[in-house]
């Protein structure tokens, strides 16, 4: 499973807002097609690979191609022709994926109106398979129910597995977790299931791990991000360009003041829901003004060096990429890496704050009497 998707939907959900004359941000190359919107919904069939995230994403149309989906809620209703990647807070799958499956969600389901042609690699805190998978299935999950033919080998680690009585594996079942299997006396396992105890992880191979995991994430988001909303991150570069103090000193008070406010309204009744909210709100603002600070660094750098090339989204992409692997790089470094990581948050943090301001309306000149 790629790590980045996991954390894809998170950021998405939050970006709507960013993206302000982006709300529709769109980009046809070819027969593929970008898209991010606050609500993404597809109802024209794309003849190449499809690209979608928002606050929810809703496929209603044919996909010849892939489709990379991200958001709060993601759907798809229609029929992907070649292989799904999806993330989101809820990711619903209600219509056939001919190929392979690579979903990342809190809560994910494929419907019995869905299905998987291929192989299906999943990770969320409940999987529901309800519909029928043709090749192998591996899920990490908190809880996962399987009630629908698996043609291949099953492996799953998860706190709970429930099989129900539609289920039928092809293949042998692995299983890994705290409980024991809840199983439905109609479940067939044609290749006989293997039950491990779960392996206890070293933690320093762990952390490394995690470490490589999460620097990838953000590179592929920065790259992400500034090939889908270019006139947002634009502005994001104009704050840091031209005024550089003011971005650092507005990153300093978002950054102290907003979790103390937060604290302050939970004090009240009144203010509880604003409260929660800031609180849920404040990390995926850090996340966003890290990437801004790696996004706005390749900007500026691109129109240093190669001007020529600034206009180019597939550019603007791969030098907020090598941008963000430089950061990840400098902030490894003992001692220094710390100082590092915090002065790129402080000034991604103010740039983003300073670029999501309305416009100002240019004055009215007054009227000659």
């Amino acid at each position: 499973m790629k790590p980045w998707l996991a954390i894809l939907a998170l950021v998405v959900a939050a970006h709507a807002a960013f993206a302000q004359d982006d709300r529709a941000a769109g980009r046809d190359t070819g027969d593929d097609r970008a898209a991010a919107a606050g609500s993404f919904v597809q109802t024209v069939p794309v003849s190449g690979d499809l690209l979608g995230a928002g606050g929810r994403v809703d496929v209603r149309a044919e996909v010849a191609g892939d489709a990379v989906l991200a958001g709060g809620r993601v759907r798809t209703s229609a029929v992907v022709k070649q292989s799904l990647y999806a993330a989101g807070g809820r990711v619903t799958i209600d219509a056939p994926v001919e190929r392979d499956a690579r979903i990342a969600g809190g809560n994910l389901e494929i419907t019995p109106q869905g299905r998987v042609g291929g192989n299906l690699s999943a990770a969320g805190g409940t999987v529901r398979v309800l519909g029928p998978i043709g090749g192998y299935l591996m899920v990490g999950a908190g809880d996962v129910l399987i009630d629908a033919p698996v043609a291949g080998d099953v492996d799953v680690r998860a706190g709970h597995l429930t099989l129900g009585p539609k289920a039928v594996i092809g293949g042998k079942l692995h299983y890994s977790g705290g409980r024991a299997i809840e199983r439905d006396s109609a479940a067939q396992v044609a290749g006989g299931t293997e039950v491990k105890a779960p392996r206890r992880a070293d933690p320093r191979r762990s952390g490394r791990s995690l470490a490589w995991a999460w620097s990838a994430s953000l590179i592929l988001l920065s790259a992400l991000l500034a090939a889908l909303l270019p006139r947002g991150y634009d502005r994001v570069r104009q704050a840091l360009e031209q005024r550089p103090g003011m971005s650092a000193l507005v990153g300093i008070g978002a950054i102290v003041c907003i979790p103390a406010a937060a604290v302050l309204l939970l004090v009240t009744v009144i203010g509880i829901p604003v409260g929660l909210l800031a609180l849920l709100a404040y990390p995926v603002l850090l996340l966003l003004g890290f990437i801004s600070a790696a996004i706005a660094g390749g900007r500026m750098a691109l129109a240093h060096w190669w001007p020529a090339r600034q206009a180019s989204r597939g550019w603007q992409a791969l030098a907020a990429a090598v941008c963000m692997l430089l950061i990840c790089i400098a902030a490894a470094v003992p001692w220094f890496g710390g100082l590092i990581g915090l002065g790129v948050l402080l000034f991604g943090v103010g740039a983003l704050l300073m670029a999501w301001r309305p416009a100002r309306a240019p004055a009215a000149s007054a009227s000659p009497s």
